[in-house]
Parts: structure tokens; C-alpha cells; sequence
């Protein structure tokens, strides 16, 4: 198993947690709001009933009610946004906790990987690295020399002569006879 996509698909399902959980706050906002404008129909339709009644009282009651429901309102959208801002960003810094602790764990992870390695005698990645491309190297400068070096082809030649015995030139038997 590739030891990269651990922490990868920790860290994907930390972020899929937090963008649900985003998603659901988002739910909420949006519940709050339905229900706040729900509960400020009744109040409107309540206040609404008693305008009916021509009694300066009602009249007076009414206006209070409304300015009441207006300012209750205002409050519970404070605080249910106040509500949803703060767990939206609980949710940020434990996403953000979590992730971190993935990251230390994989670094110390790795660490464990690599001593556990060099007690066994295995090299890491870099000296390895390091060695690859000194090999490369003297591959090169291998091949550069022995281009050099390469026995230049020589052109067919004629046949050399025969040497006689004794260092003098060969003379003919026929040539003899008339000497």
C-alpha cells in the first residue's frame, strides 16, 4: 500500500466532516430564518386581529406587540447566526487540529520508516540518489573516453614483401644462373 494515500484520504474524509458539518449549520441558518419568519407572520396576523378592535388600548398593545416582535426577532437572528458562526468555526479549528495531527503523525511515521531502515543497513533515499547519479557520471565520462580512445580503422594494405634468409634481398633461381 502506498503509505502517501493514508494520510491523503484522512486528510479527504477530515475536509468531507467539515464541509458537511458547514453544510448542516447552513441548514440550520436556513431553518432558523423559516422559523423566525413564521413566528413573525403569527405576530403580524395576531397584531393585525387586534387592530380590528377600535378601543384606544388595543391600539397602543398593538404598536408595543409589534415594536416587542420586531426587537425579539432582531435578538433571536443575532444569536442563532452568533450560534451558527461559532460552531462553523469550532468546526474550522478541529478540521484544522485534525489535519495537523495527520501531518505529525505521518512525519513521525516517517521517521520510525527511515531509523528502523538504517539499523537494518538499508540507505535512504538520498544517499541512493546520490549514488545513481555518480553512476551516471562515470557512464558518460566512460563513454566520452572510449570514444576517444577507439582504434582508428587502418586501410587495407599491400602485401609486404619477403625477406630473404639472412637480411639480403631474394634474387630468383633463374636470375643466379646467368650470373
Amino acid at each position: 500500500m502506498n503509505t502517501q494515500t493514508v494520510p491523503a484520504a484522512t486528510k479527504d474524509v477530515i475536509e468531507s466532516s467539515r464541509k458537511t458539518l458547514i453544510n448542516v449549520i447552513a441548514a440550520g441558518r436556513t431553518s432558523t430564518r423559516g422559523a423566525l419568519n413564521a413566528y413573525d407572520q403569527v405576530w403580524k396576523s395576531g397584531a393585525a386581529a387586534l387592530a380590528r378592535v377600535p378601543d384606544v388600548v388595543a391600539t397602543t398593545l398593538r404598536d408595543d406587540l409589534v415594536s416587542l416582535e420586531g426587537q425579539l426577532t432582531l435578538i433571536a437572528n443575532v444569536l442563532a447566526q452568533g450560534v451558527a458562526d461559532s460552531v462553523e468555526e469550532t468546526a474550522n479549528r478541529a478540521a484544522n487540529v485534525a489535519t495537523g495531527a495527520v501531518d505529525s503523525f505521518e512525519r513521525v511515521f516517517d521517521m520510525r520508516v527511515m531509523d528502523a531502515l538504517d539499523r537494518n543497513g538499508v540507505p535512504s533515499a538520498e544517499p541512493i540518489r546520490e549514488l545513481a547519479d555518480r553512476i551516471a557520471t562515470l557512464a558518460r565520462d566512460i563513454a566520452r573516453l572510449t570514444d576517444l580512445v577507439r582504434p582508428v580503422v587502418a586501410a587495407p594494405s599491400q602485401k609486404p614483401r619477403a625477406k630473404s634468409r639472412k637480411g639480403r634481398p631474394s634474387v630468383k633461381r633463374g636470375a643466379r644462373a646467368v650470373a
